[in-house]
């Protein structure tokens, strides 16, 4: 919030980096056939890599932010 111009100007880009980080989970959903049912089926690597995807994305739209 320190380099925002105005609050509405954070909340804009905080929701720029939401939608982001949700079309980013989305695109890894499409690029790996059956995620969602490995996902459902408690399948532990599917979640970490999309646990990781997750995080570095996270971290990437704060990097840009700040």
């Amino acid at each position: 919030i320190a380099h925002s111009v105005s609050f509405i100007d954070f909340i804009l880009w905080g929701l720029a980096a939401a939608v982001i980080q949700i079309f980013v989970y989305f695109a890894a959903t499409m690029m790996i056939k059956g995620a969602t049912a490995e996902l459902i089926g408690n399948n532990v690597a599917v979640g970490a890599l999309f646990g990781a995807v997750s995080i570095s994305i996270g971290i990437l739209n704060a990097a840009c932010l700040t």
